[in-house]
């Protein structure tokens, strides 16, 4: 049985976005890089996989046509905390990450109209018979555990501990909660409410008896619910491994520390094993 990791892309460079102070391990143009190349390999020599999925956001996110405020706050968020530069900044090192991982025996994986949590839930039904591990904080793929995959576990790379599901149902209590915080989804009822209802099937069945909450309840689920893409709809992008192109490359950034012989042998060694 295949140990295969599917990391959430995004979230991986995200956790990568700490600040040093300047002058300290690597200039702080390329922080997000530096941050994300050792947390990756850390990650490897943590889980010791056959294989590994970097999982990324699709184009045209078809849950923004159905709700076009989905997501509005992150926005909102990003604006009273940071400036236009630094964001600009954090996408134009997730850009650098993106076309770097190709260098080392790691798969891009991404579908048009879909999001990564997608791509994430559609990889994990397709490779139910293998042991497949998620890395990622987003308590969404807690649908995924509430499935019937044998081998199947969730990491919280930010706490360091593994995703336990509750025993209600899982996306029945966040329809009904919603997710204003995250995903800026309005809940019907309140998230202790939401449990009360999502255990006991009278009480949900009395609550979903008028026409607005079954309209609201559907629209909710649309924005959360997984979704399973055909993996003809998966678009695959190949590793070209090319270890002496990742280190040129991080030589320009003057990642020094990655590259004294000890730590790059090192570096090396830790992807070799995968295929």
């Amino acid at each position: 049985m295949d140990r295969i990791l599917l990391i959430d892309g995004l979230n991986s460079i995200w956790r990568a976005n700490i600040a040093f102070k300047p002058g300290e391990k690597t200039e702080p143009s390329f922080v997000i890089v530096y941050n994300f190349f050792r947390n990756l390999r850390a990650t490897i020599e943590e889980f010791e996989p056959t294989k590994v999925f970097f999982c990324l956001e699709g184009s045209d996110n078809f849950r923004h046509k159905l709700f076009p405020d989905y997501k509005g706050n992150r926005t909102v968020k990003t604006a009273a905390t940071a400036d236009r530069k630094n964001l600009d900044d954090f996408y134009r090192q997730a850009d650098i990450i993106v076309k770097l991982i190709s260098s080392l025996p790691i798969t891009t994986v991404r579908a048009d109209k879909f999001e990564c949590d997608d791509v994430i839930a559609s990889l994990a039904e397709n490779l139910k018979e293998e042991e497949v591990i998620v890395i990622s904080n987003d308590s969404d793929f807690i649908q995924l555990l509430q499935k019937d995959y044998k081998n199947f576990k969730i990491y919280n790379p930010f706490t360091k501990t593994y995703m336990t599901a509750p025993e209600y149902h899982y996306l029945t209590w966040k329809c009904l909660a919603g997710d204003k915080r995250t995903d800026n989804i309005p809940g019907l009822v309140g998230p202790g409410a939401a449990e009360k209802l999502a255990t006991n099937i009278d009480k949900f069945a009395e609550f979903m008896g008028t026409h607005e909450h079954r309209s609201n309840y559907s629209l909710n689920k649309e924005l959360i619910e997984l979704k399973m893409i055909h993996m003809d709809d998966l678009q695959f992008t190949e590793h070209h491994v090319n270890y002496n192109l990742l280190k040129e490359e991080f030589a320009k950034m003057d990642c020094k520390s990655m590259l004294t012989e000890k730590y790059w042998d090192k570096f090396c060694e830790t992807f070799s094993t995968l295929r």
